[in-house]
């Protein structure tokens, strides 16, 4: 995932961590030059407990 660039915006530059439900990494706002970090679910997770990902949103909203 390093290297890879989200919707065409946020580069992802460094993994941060990583636990049971996904992984966090350190990316680069292309448009702003700022630093962010950027969460990504474990795709096994989601398909156990789907709920996890209207928590997940309602974090994200948090957090911005």
């Amino acid at each position: 995932m390093i290297g890879t660039t989200l919707q065409n915006r946020y580069r992802i530059d460094a993994e941060l961590g990583r636990g049971g439900m996904g992984a966090v990494y350190r990316a680069t706002d292309t448009q702003t030059g700022g630093l962010v970090a950027v969460k990504a679910l474990n795709p096994e997770v989601v398909a156990r407990a789907p709920d996890l990902v209207q928590r997940f949103v309602r974090e994200g909203e948090a957090l911005r």
